[in-house]
């Protein structure tokens, strides 16, 4: 996450996570949702997103191990 703050980045998607289900996670300054049904072990999908866009959020649904769905609106 130091990568993505360095760069200013806002949103960032993450593949072959490998983390074993869905959920959020708070890492440094993002929150990170992440999605995996499977049991495959280096499946595993994530959107990384800084405080800036967590506000936009909606809402969010992890669908499987590579592919979640988020909502945003604006502030």
């Amino acid at each position: 996450m130091k990568t993505l703050d360095k760069y200013r980045i806002d949103m960032a998607v993450l593949s072959e996570t490998g983390i074993p289900e869905s959920g959020t996670l708070e890492c440094d300054n993002y929150h990170v949702l992440y999605s995996k049904k499977e049991r495959i072990k280096a499946a595993g999908v994530a959107l990384a997103l800084s405080e800036a866009a967590d506000k936009c959020l909606i809402d969010w649904e992890p669908i499987n191990d590579r592919t979640l769905r988020a909502r945003f609106g604006t502030t």
